[in-house]
């Protein structure tokens, strides 16, 4: 059983409540979408953490932690039991195949400061995603495929960050075409800091938001149990 966790921007304790509620209820590893905000002082809280915790990044990180392991193809630990999972990287927890795609495009880039707000390294690019390969049972990324997109917000409230309602993060179609391509694994995204089931293999968790992830065999769907967080919207 796996634990999957969305964005936090910062809540070190949130993270710590999260892990140790999936400790209690059986998880064997705690998985994050995204936009967590880790720094080096954060040693002090994971320290703590009684399972490991492998996260994509988002758009909104600490880029001078990371940028330098973008191009593994493996977890690497960035402080005791938390690991940041490059884009295109893959791992084994109880059988399942994990695969990682962090990134978005700040969707306010083109009103707000460069490196103050956001960074050329948030974003998710083709090459990135070739690496990953089938087989793939779980797909964690930060933004939605874009066919979510489409299905759950509306384009007109895009002119709130200078953008028109046609505008579309190039993240999110590589996100679609990838998700397709390994043939449509249950996928797990953040990014939109709202609840979504968007049919039954993909999931948009809510900011701070923890469910389990329970899979018997090949049965599908998931059947998600809340430890935390507002319930998803079926939009």
């Amino acid at each position: 059983m796996l634990a999957i966790l969305g964005d936090l921007h910062g809540d070190k304790q949130r993270l710590l409540q999260a892990v140790c509620a999936a400790y209690d209820e059986g998880a064997s590893a705690i998985l994050g979408v995204g936009d967590n905000g880790w720094l080096p002082d954060w040693e002090g809280i994971t320290v703590k953490f009684p399972l490991p915790f492998f996260t994509v990044c988002g758009n909104h990180e600490h880029w001078q932690y990371i940028v330098q392991h973008m191009d593994y193809n493996r977890p690497v630990p960035l402080s005791k039991n938390y690991y940041y999972c490059p884009r295109g990287s893959s791992l084994k927890i109880d059988g399942l195949n994990i695969g990682f795609l962090g990134g978005a495009t700040s969707v306010d880039s083109g009103i707000q400061k460069q490196y103050k707000v956001w960074s050329p390294h948030e974003v998710l690019t083709w090459e990135q995603a070739k690496r990953l390969q089938s087989p793939v049972d779980v797909l964690i990324t930060h933004c939605p495929p874009q066919g979510t997109i489409d299905r759950h917000l509306d384009p007109h409230n895009l002119s709130r960050f200078g953008q028109s309602i046609y505008w579309k993060d190039p993240c999110s179609e590589v996100v679609e075409f990838t998700w397709k391509r390994l043939g449509y694994p249950q996928l797990f995204c953040g990014h939109l800091h709202r609840p979504i089931h968007d049919g039954n293999r993909i999931r948009v968790l809510g900011e701070a938001e923890c469910i389990l992830y329970h899979r018997t065999g090949h049965e599908y769907p998931p059947s998600p149990f809340h430890l935390f967080g507002s319930p998803p919207s079926s939009l």
